[in-house]
């Protein structure tokens, strides 16, 4: 049986308390509303110690949505259904790894693609840019400000990628949260499979190894390959390696 997945909602409640206690150095939000967007663009700051969305620009013209229905509920969860949990899970492992190790560099940057709902209810591909924006006096993180721009033209398929990147960042610490993250993606008998996948068995091989019918295991690869939005092994085993499962 697979692990209940502690959603981003839950991880963002559970640093919460703690940041509100704390006074913090407020930008100038003023200053944001003078920046560059391209067509396409559209940018926000989400705050995690009032949990609301302080600043955004171009909101309305790329994703349709009005200020008061882009809220921070909305924004954690705008996602498509088959990308929710990769890219929430991502997020939460950058999120506690930023607050845990007080990484509050200007420089730190995540991306995401994903997909995302408009408002008409079509789905568009989007590159999510974020970094750090305000911290505490404790230099924990307070808010994050991000830059979505459609890539939906680059036709880069349904999966979700990632890349996580700052000077100095120890790439090996961030792994573990990483991996902490996705340890509940798949369960115990899925990953058994992958890791066999891995070491280069064929279905056949498989089933003997398990002991367990080859018509089963050919029904755990369809399912993984759905589960990673992948199209064959190779990205299957690509998507497991990015994320901490093998």
């Amino acid at each position: 049986m697979e692990k209940e997945q502690v959603s981003f909602n839950e991880v963002i409640n559970n640093i919460q308390g703690s940041l509100s206690k704390k006074k913090f150095y407020k930008a100038d939000l003023e200053k944001l509303t003078g920046a560059t967007l391209y067509k396409g663009q559209c940018m926000y700051v989400l705050n995690y110690v009032d949990q609301i969305v302080s600043f955004q620009k171009g909101v309305k013209e790329m994703l349709g949505y009005s200020e008061q229905e882009y809220t921070f509920d909305f924004v954690l969860n705008n996602y498509h259904p088959d990308d929710i949990n990769v890219a929430q899970r991502v997020l939460s492992a950058a999120l506690l790894y930023n607050v845990e190790n007080k990484i509050n560099r200007k420089d730190t940057l995540l991306k995401l693609c994903y997909r995302l709902r408009k408002k008409n209810g079509d789905y568009i591909k989007v590159l999510r840019t974020s970094t750090t924006l305000e911290i505490n006096t404790e230099g924990n993180l307070v808010s994050n400000i991000s830059t979505l721009t459609d890539i939906s033209f680059l036709n880069m398929g349904n999966k979700v990628v990632w890349d996580f990147d700052s000077i100095g960042l120890n790439k090996a610490k961030f792994r573990k949260y990483i991996t902490k993250s996705f340890a509940s993606y798949f369960s115990e008998r899925q990953v058994e499979i992958i890791r066999l996948m891995a070491q280069g068995h064929s279905s056949s091989d498989i089933s003997k190894i398990l002991s367990i019918s080859k018509h089963t295991v050919d029904t755990h690869r369809r399912v993984l390959l759905q589960k990673s939005n992948s199209q064959n092994t190779i990205e299957l085993l690509n998507f497991c390696a990015h994320n901490g499962v093998i």
